[in-house]
């Protein structure tokens, strides 16, 4: 049953992460037995769509679905196939969540429990971080299809869910929703260890291959804490890294940490990543950029750098970049931040041998945006 001209107040959604949630206030009060919703918000950090508050989230829609009886009760599949499923969006208006379109408002059963499931932010379904969402009685999943280097648009991909809800478990007939990130934040930073301070090193650019832009989500099941992922492996591309700074960025001696790619995090699909085999059996191959993914799959950083010690150069030269190549191994997890430490050392050239100073190695650190400390050993 649908009711119209109601305004709803969405007085809080929930984000979760490390910081403390920010309630906002109801503005208004509203006697009804219409469906409304809590939203808060927190700090999560996003590349390029950035949702790191309540007054960030107010900038995009929310969509909604609900099932009774393994039947759809907001939302719709209005052409029959799976992939094309709709839910209720709402939009923040003025002082108020409500309902985009008026006549979308839904009531409460009068005492069956609703099972609620949600995406944000709902204008990236069917564009770049959603490629399609089906969510529906039978099936709770969403297809994420993220940029790569030729779609340069990254954007964020949460989900909520509440199930067996009825009127009277929801105070003021307010669900209270939590919405959680379903991909993993990807940071870079550099250093020098305490062999190679004498080095200069300055990085023009870096690139992560052969990771996965495409997989299915699906939400999590009864006593499940995750969802659930799986990638398409056709799909893997690679990712420039963007920097903090214009580069060239030269990393500081000492024991100082240079920012790479902080406030600019990569978002990825939670994956595992199996780093390249640096041998002379297995070089990569191919000078341009799109030529050189298909490395059996295996994965590394392609860094453009000068590394140089006096006026002698390890990699470059006075007039050019060279490269250097860096295994990389990893296991992301969604809705967690995974800070990578390059501490140099060079790397490999793309013949697999080592190029004659001290290798670089990984300080890591992995976070549920709290930190974690961990550690990736000399490869």
């Amino acid at each position: 049953m649908k009711t119209k001209d109601l305004c709803m107040l969405f007085a809080g959604l929930f984000l979760v992460g490390c910081s403390a949630d920010e309630e906002i206030a109801n503005v208004s009060t509203s006697e009804s037995n219409a469906i409304s919703f809590n939203v808060v918000s927190n700090n999560p950090q996003t590349k390029a769509t950035m949702i790191d508050s309540t007054d960030d989230l107010k900038q995009h829609n929310l969509e909604v679905f609900a099932f009774r009886d393994d039947a759809y009760y907001m939302g719709s599949n209005t052409d029959g196939r799976s992939w094309s499923d709709h839910g209720v969006e709402l939009t923040y208006q003025v002082n108020c969540w409500d309902y985009t379109d008026a006549d979308a408002t839904y009531n409460w059963p009068h005492q069956e429990a609703l099972d609620f499931y949600a995406v944000a932010p709902s204008e990236s379904v069917d564009v770049s971080s959603f490629g399609s969402v089906s969510i529906s009685p039978s099936t709770k999943q969403f297809v994420c299809y993220l940029s790569d280097e030729t779609k340069p648009i990254h954007i964020d991909a949460m989900y909520a869910m509440k199930l067996g809800v009825k009127k009277d478990d929801a105070p003021n007939g307010t669900v209270q929703l939590k919405f959680k990130h379903a991909l993993s934040q990807i940071v870079f930073k550099a250093k020098k260890n305490d062999k190679s301070q004498s080095v200069t090193v300055e990085i023009k650019k870096m690139q992560l291959y052969n990771v996965a832009n495409k997989g299915t989500f699906t939400f999590p099941g009864t006593g499940q804490a995750n969802g659930i992922w799986v990638t398409d492996p056709t799909t893997k591309s690679f990712y420039n890294i963007d920097f903090v700074a214009n580069s060239p960025i030269t990393v500081e001696s000492g024991r100082v940490v240079t920012n790479l790619s902080d406030g600019k995090p990569l978002l990825c699909i939670p994956q595992t990543l199996t780093a390249w085999d640096h041998s002379s059996s297995n070089p990569i191959t191919g000078d341009r950029e799109n030529e050189i993914t298909d490395i059996k799959g295996f994965s590394f950083l392609r860094i453009e750098c000068k590394i140089y010690d006096g006026n002698h150069y390890f990699v470059g030269g006075e007039d050019n970049y060279g490269y250097t190549y860096v295994p990389f191994s990893a296991t992301w997890e969604e809705g967690k931040r995974y800070i990578y430490t390059l501490c140099f050392g060079a790397g490999y050239n793309a013949n697999g041998s080592e190029i004659d100073i001290v290798p670089i190695t990984f300080d890591a650190e992995v976070t549920d945006w709290v930190n974690e400390d961990s550690d990736i050993t000399d490869f």
